[in-house]
């Protein structure tokens, strides 16, 4: 399987730059995840490969889908900042 750069990856828009660096924020600080319900512009990021999704369970038990940021999208990120 052919692996992408993050160079290769189509334009972002400023919305989606904005949720990329919500949900890294929010991963930084050992907060919650980005809840997938409340985010918009997520299905651009997961088809990019920048964002994935998996089951979050917080503090209550209740089960939630949450973005994480993938390798390409922190890699994607750290490009972005030079």
């Amino acid at each position: 399987m052919k692996t992408k750069s993050s160079k290769s990856i189509k334009p972002l828009t400023k919305i989606m730059v904005d949720v990329l660096l919500d949900c890294h924020e929010k991963e930084l600080m050992d907060k919650d995840p980005c809840d997938v319900g409340t985010t918009r512009s997520a299905k651009g990021l997961i088809e990019r490969k920048l964002l994935t999704t998996k089951i979050f369970v917080t503090t209550s038990g209740k089960e939630v889908m949450s973005l994480y940021l993938t390798e390409l999208g922190h890699e994607y990120l750290e490009n972005m900042v030079i």
